[in-house]
């Protein structure tokens, strides 16, 4: 048996013919989707448990989809997004927030080095603003500032950026060693 899908759209138009009907379903929604996204065409949604859509209650937090669709997400380390979602989450609604250092690097679970290096690199990226005891996410900047990090060639460098560098001194300096 052969089946014959037909897709007519304002920018194109063509026919598919399957002979197969096993894969055949599961081939024509997928042209579909494809087709609908070129044809710039909304795909209908319709929630899977409806008896547990979102709500908001209470306090509430937000992120622009230009996060992810305009390169913000990818921009981020590991640590800088989880420190990131984190304030987000915990500001209020012009974004401030006064989590201290040891209460984010516990809820978040990164170490105090993590938390310095992920804050100073959501700073560096203009995403979040800090004055030493408010936190303020700001709105997102007009495009990603991607900072390149040069590789660390001397001592000094190492003393003054590497986290576990700067561990280790601090470590040394507490032990009287």
């Amino acid at each position: 048996m052969n089946l014959v899908a037909i897709f007519v759209g304002k920018k194109e138009s063509f026919s598919i013919n399957l002979s197969s009907e096993s894969m055949a379903a599961d081939f024509i929604l997928l042209q579909i989707i494809k087709f609908h996204h070129r044809e710039g065409i909304m795909i209908q949604k319709t929630p899977l448990i409806s008896q547990r859509i979102r709500k908001i209650d209470g306090s509430f937090s937000w992120i622009s989809h230009r996060f992810l669709r305009q390169g913000f997400w990818g921009s981020l380390t590991h640590h800088e997004l989880l420190v990131y979602l984190f304030l987000v989450m915990v500001g209020d609604r012009q974004g401030i927030s006064y989590y201290s250092f040891d209460k984010i690097c516990s809820l978040v679970g990164v170490t105090p080095d993590e938390y310095i290096l992920a804050r100073d690199g959501l700073i560096d990226k203009d995403l979040i603003s800090f004055n030493g005891h408010l936190f303020q996410v700001l709105s997102l900047p007009e495009q990603v500032i991607s900072t390149p990090k040069s590789p660390l060639v001397s001592k000094e460098e190492m003393q003054q950026q590497d986290p576990a560098t700067i561990h280790q001194i601090i470590t040394q300096s507490l032990s009287g060693a």
